[in-house]
């Protein structure tokens, strides 16, 4: 059993009988500091700025998971702004945070207790998105490549020659300036396709887009832009399905 907080313990854990024997891994002196840092920081691009002296002399209780997470912290402020050097003051806002943390999940006693703290500190569903890097575009000879690909299986020889046809037509056509305005937009947004995503894909069309959205599913010729009712809706739905379902396995 390991603890950082031994205090918390119910002493009943401990007593003699239990666990006889106790080795204390204190917090790191300054010589162990360093050589964590400097573990951590060797594959970093660091700024010129940079100065680990200012915490590996500091008098924060870091150990040595805490410097880990400065460092990896530190890392990804930088990537977010897509610098590629890591900074002073990205070590010393990751440094923040990580103290900012490890006070906030302090457990009371033995059980932990659900406190407002502790509640606004809980991991939710896209916490680490900012986190992310950037949403990678490819190439438009990639992107063609791969849409090619994906036709293969469900496409005739004839079918796919035409595909391929059409393809090559838009490499050497509209393609090269369409591809430009995705690699501006790409420049300045951290996720190039969400917006158009979530507002062509899924808010503008006023159709059904179980099927339309789904760019494998089967447009049937009665499902359109139109009123109906959820049962009609649910019967077009079933159908197409069964329509896709039998082309994918013929």
């Amino acid at each position: 059993m390991a603890t950082n907080s031994i205090e918390s313990l119910d002493p009943a854990l401990i007593r003699p009988g239990r666990i006889d024997r106790k080795i204390e891994f204190p917090l790191p002196d300054v010589k162990t500091k360093r050589r964590i840092f400097s573990i951590h920081t060797s594959r970093m691009s660091l700024a010129e700025d940079v100065d680990l002296e200012e915490f590996i002399m500091s008098k924060d209780e870091l150990s040595g998971a805490d410097i880990k997470a400065v460092c990896t912290e530190s890392g990804l402020l930088a990537l977010r702004e897509r610098r590629m050097r890591v900074t002073q003051t990205d070590f010393r806002k990751a440094k923040e945070k990580a103290l900012y943390k490890k006070k906030a999940n302090i457990p009371e006693g033995l059980y932990f207790k659900k406190t407002k703290a502790t509640a606004a500190t809980a991991e939710k569903t896209f916490q680490y998105q900012d986190e992310l890097p950037p949403l990678p575009l490819p190439s438009l000879e990639q992107t063609i490549d791969a849409y090619i690909k994906s036709c293969e299986p469900m496409l005739s020889a004839s079918e796919l020659e035409h595909t391929k046809g059409v393809c090559h037509d838009f490499l050497h056509g509209v393609g090269p300036q369409l591809q430009a305005i995705l690699e501006e937009r790409a420049g300045s947004e951290k996720n190039w396709i969400e917006e158009w995503w979530e507002t062509f894909g899924y808010m503008k069309p006023r159709y059904p887009s179980a099927i339309n959205i789904n760019w494998y599913g089967v447009v049937p010729g009665n499902w359109g832009p139109r009123e109906m009712s959820q049962s009609e809706a649910a019967a077009i739905f079933t159908v197409a399905l069964l329509q896709y379902r039998k082309e994918f396995l013929a």
